[in-house]
């Protein structure tokens, strides 16, 4: 093995992703593949794969889960790219500047109430998780903060403060628009919060988001930057520069990239002292191992994963086949199809579509934005007036230029994304690719995970209990179907979890009943429920949300009893409806294998009391109408005794769910998940089921 770093880094990701998502049935892969392909590093690679494990999994054990309000309670304040991170020795919160004040670093007494951190759903951002790459366990905003300084901070970071404000306050003085001003700030302090989001969008659909960011692009060009000054000085300038670089990502707070780049460029150097050739894929390894043991949640930073992914391209895929190319502009296109090609996977993954000319787009961008950066830094020390209308100019034509490529019909084209699984298999072979003799072994892997996929779908069960706010909802997978029981009220949040699932066509729709919390999401599937079922228990097709849905292939469930579909069992609970909507939901339990869910609307005491002939005890219930306190009632819970109970709620000012319900849950030794904490997962295979929370 050539490059046992990168492995073990690439092995790292394996296990942290295994324990993220809680899919122990792949955790064969990173060690059966050390075993098999260790070769003398066999035992090492092992031994720090095992403590990459268990430091992982207590870390993942011991990470608060906050929510709430908290305080009075003294910490540290410091700036963060315009906003202020507090930290005590049990958790650090990001607090989001709305007031745009100016706060002195220090020592504070605060209380404050957190935010609502979004929906957490499969496949769509999770600020949460960014937040926990980021080392943060919570959001607030300053107007939601009390604060009082207790003691100020005269060091490194009053320093920093003092530095960022200076050179903002240079940056506003500027004779330039405000886009100019946002751009400005965005290449020299990492700050984007002024972009326009649209233009920012535009960037990212286009391939060219990366140069809006400090990437390490940027610290390149800013390590020749520091190095210029000091061009007579021969190799010197290069540790002049280094120790620059060093200064430059303390002041804007340590990004990934940034530590990526500056990693690289002082192994480099070390190895050109030590007289030692350098191999930058075994740097990088060494790098990625590092910030995975510090922080396995970086593993979640859509940076990180550009980062290192475009690294391994260039290495693997560039260097090797088109670096000879003696024509320079042809080399940089190759270069950009190269990277284009190469991030594909992540690209889909978080975007879902992707510009067919991006790299021709980034050949014109990538030196715009190189001479837009160079500007910046000449009119922050000298604001020229013939300079400033330059950099204007120029920032002017890139915004133009990247909207007039995004608007044209055709270029930009969506496809499905890949499984996470498979986007790890793909840079697990390309970054050890050009060790031949792991290859026979990777193509044997592949097939292997393949064939595991194939059996998967075959023998597993998907239910998600989906995070849609105020309301219900579930995504059912079984052996190719897409089933849904309940739609959530947002009709472009389900279509959104369905696109990025690669979900083109619902096959079985179940209707608890017709309140908009329920089926204000089928408003936004129509064009993949064209040929779906609805089943619906009646009266329900009488209310007017029920109706205004023009469903077409409608099923009452009244006087049907039991329903197959494949491997999937259905048991309806006849009862009489009563007085309103909430207690005439379709009762519904799920059989797979000796595993049973049982689906109740928003069904309360009175329709539960009705349906206690036919219950029987099941392993996990969704809690009726949210965990309401008119609904669970002990006799309820006597007769399902679920294992698991999960609540489908978010805001609202009912109090769903009531404590009390969820302590008669709890005091019966049930475990209990809500979905307002983020989507659940259950994976049910014929000899065993599995509950993951991400």
């Amino acid at each position: 093995m050539k490059r046992p770093m990168l492995y073990l880094a690439l092995m790292l990701a394996w296990i942290y992703l295994i324990l993220f998502y809680s899919l122990y049935y792949v955790l064969f892969i990173p060690f059966g593949l050390t075993l098999v392909m260790g070769g003398k590093w066999r035992g090492t690679l092992v031994v720090l794969m095992g403590l990459g494990l268990v430091l992982g999994g207590y870390r993942i054990s011991q990470a608060p889960n906050m929510e709430g309000a908290y305080g009075p309670l003294e910490g540290t304040l410091k700036g963060h790219q315009g906003d202020y991170i507090f930290s005590t020795d049990d958790f650090s919160i990001l607090i989001k500047n709305d007031l745009e004040a100016h706060l002195q670093p220090g020592r504070y007494k605060v209380q404050f109430e957190l935010d609502w951190l979004g929906n957490q759903n499969p496949g769509l951002f999770n600020y949460k998780h960014y937040l926990m790459s980021m080392n943060l366990d919570g959001k607030t905003r300053l107007s939601k903060v009390d604060y009082k300084l207790l003691e100020e901070d005269g060091g490194l970071n009053q320093l920093r403060q003092t530095i960022q404000a200076t050179v903002r306050t240079r940056v506003d003085h500027l004779e330039a628009s405000d886009q100019v001003k946002a751009f400005v700030l965005a290449l020299l302090l990492g700050d984007k919060g002024l972009i326009d989001p649209d233009t920012y969008h535009v960037f990212q659909v286009n391939g060219t988001g990366h140069v809006l960011a400090i990437s390490g692009m940027h610290i390149g060009l800013f390590y020749l930057i520091f190095q210029w000054p000091f061009y007579w000085l021969g190799h010197k300038r290069k540790f002049i520069a280094l120790g620059c670089l060093f200064a430059f990502l303390w002041l804007i707070g340590w990004p990934y990239s940034g530590i990526r780049a500056l990693a690289l460029i002082g192994s480099s150097l070390a190895c050109m002292l030590l007289k030692r050739p350098y191999d930058l894929l075994q740097g990088l390894g060494l790098v990625a191992c590092l910030l995975l043991v510090m922080n396995p949640y970086v593993l979640y930073h859509v940076g990180f994963q550009y980062s290192f992914s475009a690294l391994m391209v260039f290495a693997v895929v560039y260097q090797p086949i088109f670096s000879r190319v003696t024509n320079k502009v042809l080399g940089l296109v190759l270069m950009g199809l190269s990277l284009q090609v190469g991030l594909l996977p992540l690209t889909l993954y978080h975007q879902g579509q992707i510009h067919i000319l991006s790299a021709l787009i980034n050949l014109l961008t990538i030196p715009t934005i190189s001479l837009i950066l160079y500007l910046s830094c000449l009119v922050l020390v000298v604001p020229i007036g013939p300079v400033v209308l330059l950099l204007d100019f120029l920032v002017r034509g890139l915004v133009a230029f990247n909207d007039l490529m995004f608007s044209q019909a055709g270029l930009v084209v969506s496809l499905k994304p890949l499984s996470l699984v498979w986007i790890f298999i793909f840079y697990t072979v390309l970054g050890l690719w050009l060790d031949k003799g792991l290859r026979k072994p990777l193509l044997i892997l592949v097939c292997l995970v393949g064939l595991g996929q194939v059996v998967y779908n075959h023998y597993a069960t998907e239910i998600y209990f989906l995070d849609l706010g105020q309301g219900d909802g579930a995504l059912i997978r079984h052996r190719g179907l897409t089933i849904l029981v309940d739609a959530g009220p947002d009709q472009d949040l389900l279509a959104d979890i369905l696109y990025k699932k690669g979900i083109d066509q619902v096959d079985y729709v179940f209707i608890s009943h017709s309140h908009m919390d329920h089926i204000g999401g089928l408003y936004g599937l129509k064009h993949l429920t064209q040929d779906s079922v609805f089943y619906y228990k009646p009266p329900n097709q009488e209310d007017a949300n029920f109706m205004n849905l023009d469903l077409n292939r409608l099923q009452s469930v009244d006087g049907l009893h039991y329903l197959r579909i494949k491997d999937l069992g259905f048991s309806f609970l006849p009862y009489p409806s009563g007085g309103s909507l909430n207690d005439a939901s379709m009762v519904m339990v799920l059989e797979f294998g000796k595993d049973k869910i049982l689906f109740t609307g928003d069904i309360e005491a009175w329709a539960e009391s009705k349906v206690l002939a036919g219950m029987g005890p099941v392993d996990v219930i969704k809690v009726p109408h949210h965990g309401s306190d008119t609904s669970s009632s002990p006799d309820f819970l006597v007769a399902c005794q679920p294992e698991v109970a999960i609540i489908s709620s978010g805001l609202n000012f009912y109090g769903h769910p009531s404590p009390q319900v969820v302590s008669r849950y709890q005091a019966r030794g049930t475990r209990v998940y809500r979905t307002h904490e983020g989507y659940v997962k259950l994976v049910i295979f014929p000899w065993f089921k599995l509950l993951i929370r991400p």
